[in-house]
């Protein structure tokens, strides 16, 4: 959680909400302006002149988008250069009213889109609970499954006799190879977890792994070492994408340095 960011972010609103306290000059000559914009539009011509008359500071002429000044006839704008008072007092009374409406009935639904948000974060609150949970469940599975892998190929490797037993190789192969399969399928974007299981299936890791060991030579002490070498990198990558299971949020960060 980034708490920098949500601490500039509740400052700006503590800020905002200082200024509305305080009736700062700028918000009133704003909202004293939207309210002159909003009067002076032609949809609400009609409307400013009914204001005026309903308050007794006009007569409407008989089209009834303007006011009879003795003689005249003025267009909302001309009235309100003529007779600022009454055309601000109209004005501000048509836009009041309007806004109050409008704010009614945003607090009408206010209490139903505060139980849509509430069942909505409530979802994917649990939704999270449950994505970390089964992260944790996969870590640790493929984990284990790793480190069986890690110990029979370890001691295979490690083994000069003639014979190499490898049964239970194979058996624990079956088993990380078959983790690695979940993990992937559930993250197709992790690129590593494919590549550890390419390796054990088709690469270094894989069949090949327990063949041509029967000579005792230069050449089969390197690879050898080449491969145990190889598979404590492999360790070092599971262990990698283990965490970011356990760790949705930084799973990026975590595998960027396992590819």
């Amino acid at each position: 959680m980034d708490l920098s960011g949500t601490g500039r972010r509740a400052g700006v609103l503590c800020l905002f909400i200082v200024l509305l306290a305080t009736g700062r000059p700028e918000l009133v000559h704003a909202e004293d302006d939207a309210a002159i914009v909003y009067c002076l539009s032609p949809a609400q011509r009609a409307a400013v002149v009914d204001a005026g008359v309903s308050l007794g500071r006009a007569r409407p002429d008989p089209s009834g988008t303007a006011v009879l000044d003795g003689t005249r006839t003025l267009t909302p704008r001309e009235w309100r250069a003529s007779r600022p008072a009454d055309f601000a007092a109209s004005c501000e009374a048509l836009y009041a009213s309007t806004h109050q409406a409008a704010a009614s009935q945003f607090a009408t639904l206010l209490p139903v889109l505060t139980a849509v948000l509430g069942a909505v974060l409530a979802f994917f609150a649990a939704s999270w609970r449950d994505r970390v949970a089964r992260g944790r469940v996969q870590a640790e599975s493929l984990r284990s499954a790793h480190a069986e892998f890690h110990d029979a190929a370890g001691q295979y490797l490690r083994d000069t006799s003639s014979e190499h037993p490898d049964a239970a190789l194979g058996e624990s192969r079956r088993k990380f190879v078959a983790r690695l399969a979940e993990t992937a399928a559930a993250h197709r974007r992790w690129t590593v977890v494919r590549q550890v299981r390419d390796r054990l299936t088709t690469g270094e890791f894989g069949g090949s792994l327990t063949e041509d060991w029967y000579e005792q030579s230069e050449t089969t002490r390197a690879r050898r070492r080449t491969l145990l070498a190889a598979l404590d990198s492999q360790r070092d990558e599971v262990l990698d994408v283990a965490i970011a299971l356990e760790r949705p949020l930084r799973a990026r960060w975590i595998l960027r340095g396992a590819r």
